[in-house]
């Protein structure tokens, strides 16, 4: 988490944590080990980089797992929605779902 005077918040935007999302759910279904998914996105998995999309995929609830990442059931809607509306309302979801904290 980035703070801001007092309060904690996600290191990186909720759009460019979701386009990481679409990528997991198009290409590799959903679920995949850290080292696949930072190879499709061209990164090592040892990288800070890379370290730092999944803790803000993490940040906003849209993966859990340690060796093998999930789309939450909500990423699964942000990054694979079957409607705009459903997008929108999974974007919602996920912005309200990080308690700013200070």
């Amino acid at each position: 988490m980035l703070m801001i005077g007092n309060y904690g918040v996600p290191e990186r935007p909720l759009s460019q944590s979701v386009e990481v999302a679409e990528q997991l759910g198009r290409k590799l279904g959903g679920v995949a080990p850290r080292v696949a998914l930072a190879r499709m996105l061209g990164m090592s998995e040892r990288g800070g980089a890379f370290a730092a999309k999944i803790a803000g995929m993490r940040s906003w609830h849209i993966v859990h797992g340690r060796g093998t990442l999930r789309l939450t059931a909500v990423g699964q809607k942000a990054a694979l929605p079957r409607s705009v509306s459903e997008k929108t309302q999974a974007m919602r979801d996920l912005a309200l779902s990080v308690p700013i904290v200070g």
